[in-house]
């Protein structure tokens, strides 16, 4: 029996080389193969395979062997072809902290049960302006604010000093000043631009005593080192912060909320501040807050250049404002929470729905997590509401991408490409 030596290129692409064994052109004549050989592939089948039994159910494929140089992807070529056209491409990547491994493939979402379980209590009857008012400005608050303008006072070695009433007039003058423009505070109180809503509540000396004196914290219990852990930058203000978060999160949530930036307006010089070109309020303190469909602020923080402090982290600082924020909501209740692309990691998103609260966001591309989709290029030779969508097939999270006026990317953890909907943008 003569043999041949076979190449041929596999579907990676590789070269293998093959021993083929050819048959001897004259059938009739006796087989070339002394017992000597014949005994020697039955004594390496017995070592191998047991018995002399099992050796004669060994494929003759396998007693003769593999080319030393043939591959993994040699076996691929043996596959049947129908059972190789029900296979998917299965992508695996881990994620940055490696505790997930996301299994990308195009397969439909596990439907899952996101209904709400929470509820709201009776409605509570209207009241007065004041009433809603007085419900973030509580008069322990009030009460604070005017123990802490005194004793600034005395610090400052100045007579003044002022009681609750007076704060709640300047306050409300604060809120005038807001609704009325005016060049300066003086205005309001001048004999051409006489504004009575504000001039006949408070005296203009009044009015600059208290702008001068009023504090939030005693200056005396301050920590100016920098490397103390109990260091605050928001010291001055942290009261009127607790404060007022306390009476945010009195408020029931929503199903529906949004975690976004916020800007308070200041254009003076102080190392707080922050310039984000893409807000209407350029320059200013950055909040980051958790507020709902109807507009209501639920919870807030402010970004003072580090992230925040949070039970479980999920590495990202800006994934972990969002941790921050969801600490102080209700678990399992099924929840929805969506935030834009500086917020959007996979790894915050799984980590919020193992605490029952559910997540949409858009998701940049440096953060798909190995996820495949079709290009801007393809997508938009379709045509404006082209999509592509893959699935990750340990979790269930959703990545869609869509066209419209350019290539828009969004994750989720309980939303479906199905159904769509008319909008009115």
């Amino acid at each position: 029996m003569n043999c041949d030596v076979q190449r041929r290129r596999t579907r990676s692409g590789r070269i293998a080389t093959q021993l083929v064994l050819l048959p001897d052109a004259d059938i009739s004549d006796p087989d070339n193969e002394s017992d000597s050989d014949y005994n020697q592939v039955e004594s390496d089948a017995k070592s191998e395979y047991g018995s002399s039994s099992d050796a004669e159910d060994v494929p003759l494929a396998k007693l003769i062997g593999k080319p030393s140089n043939t591959t993994a992807a040699d076996d691929e070529d043996n596959v049947p072809l129908a059972k190789v056209a029900k296979q998917q491409p299965v992508k695996t990547v881990k994620s940055s902290d490696g505790g997930h491994v996301f299994r990308w493939r195009k397969l439909s979402p596990l439907k899952r049960d996101t209904e709400w379980k929470g509820c709201f209590s009776d409605p509570p009857e209207i009241k007065e302006t004041i009433d809603y008012f007085r419900q973030f400005f509580s008069t322990p608050l009030m009460e604070h604010i005017v123990q802490q303008i005194n004793i600034y006072a005395i610090q400052s070695g100045a007579y003044f000093r002022t009681d609750l009433a007076e704060i709640e007039q300047y306050l409300g003058i604060l809120v005038k000043m807001g609704l009325v423009h005016m060049p300066r505070y003086t205005c309001y109180w001048s004999s051409e631009l006489r504004f009575p809503a504000v001039a006949d509540v408070m005296s203009r000396n009044m009015f600059s005593n208290l702008t001068r004196y009023i504090h939030f914290n005693d200056n005396n219990k301050m920590i100016t080192n920098r490397d103390d852990p109990q260091y605050d930058r928001y010291f001055k203000v942290r009261p009127l912060l607790s404060m007022l978060g306390e009476s945010c999160l009195n408020i029931e949530p929503e199903e529906k909320m949004s975690i976004d930036e916020q800007m308070i307006l200041f254009k003076g010089r102080n190392s707080l501040r922050q310039y984000i070109p893409n807000k209407p309020k350029k320059w200013g303190f950055k909040v980051i807050a958790r507020c709902g469909v109807s507009g209501i602020t639920y919870d807030f923080c402010l970004y003072n250049g580090k992230g925040p402090s949070v039970q479980k982290s999920c590495v990202y600082q800006s994934g972990d404002f969002v941790m921050k924020l969801c600490e102080t909501l209700p678990k399992g209740q099924n929840l929805k929470v969506y935030f834009d692309n500086w917020f959007t990691f996979l790894e915050l998103q799984l980590q919020l729905r193992s605490l029952g609260i559910w997540s949409v966001g858009t998701v940049r591309s440096n953060r798909r997590r190995g996820c495949t989709l079709k290009s801007e290029k393809e997508l938009r030779k379709t045509g404006r509401g082209a999509t592509d969508m893959a699935v990750d097939a340990n979790s269930g999270l959703i990545v869609v991408r869509r066209m419209d006026n350019s290539a828009v990317q969004l994750s989720s953890t309980h939303c479906e490409l199905q159904p769509m909907s008319n909008v009115k943008r």
